[in-house]
């Protein structure tokens, strides 16, 4: 099967209008547009802030947030060809190595030996295995702190799962998806 390499514009912060790539693969669905300018917006100075992007795909969650001046990206991914297509973006795009590093390997028990602190969760899980979505979001649970927020995309027919310490505190539907966000409840 030939790839088919495709491309995606970064919105906003200092990589504003530059172009990463991405091999279509039929489980792979980046953030549109849409999304992106939505993301940039929200979280448009992330200086000092540490961020995790789950389930990372193409890599643009992570490399919009280090655009936005986050200090350090954690990419997760169980595909190591996708891991190898970011690290070539990352270079491309001439970001320091030391603002990011990516952990190959399975949800959510890469996020459970990981010793990072996030400030930021981008998670993205796959809409074919919503039920692996909803292991990784109540494994966040544990990872959420005072300051934290975490930001899932998820397809608006179905059901985000309970999560009891995390209150959503907005909900941006476009299209069949919606951008939900949490932080920790006030107890």
């Amino acid at each position: 099967m030939r790839k088919i390499k495709k491309y995606l514009k970064i919105h906003g912060g200092e990589l504003n209008s530059r172009k990463v790539f991405f091999y279509q693969r039929s489980n792979l669905r980046p953030l549109t547009g849409r999304w992106r300018q939505v993301i940039s917006d929200k979280f448009n100075d992330l200086e000092g802030k540490n961020v995790a992007d789950l389930f990372a795909g193409s890599g643009i969650w992570g490399i919009s947030m280090l655009s936005n001046r986050a200090k350090h990206v954690v990419f997760f991914e169980k595909d190591a060809r996708s891991l190898r297509v970011i690290r070539e973006n990352l270079i491309d795009l001439k970001v320091t190595q030391g603002r990011y590093s990516m952990v190959y390997g399975s949800l959510p028990h890469s996020l459970q030996t990981s010793e990072s602190s996030f400030d930021l969760i981008c998670c993205d899980p796959p809409f074919k295995n919503l039920d692996l979505g909803s292991e990784v979001l109540k494994s966040c649970q544990n990872l959420v702190k005072r300051q934290t927020t975490l930001v899932c995309r998820w397809p608006n027919k179905i059901s985000l799962p309970k999560l009891y310490n995390l209150e959503l505190v907005q909900k941006i539907e476009h299209g069949n998806e919606s951008l939900n966000f949490f932080n920790l409840k006030n107890v």
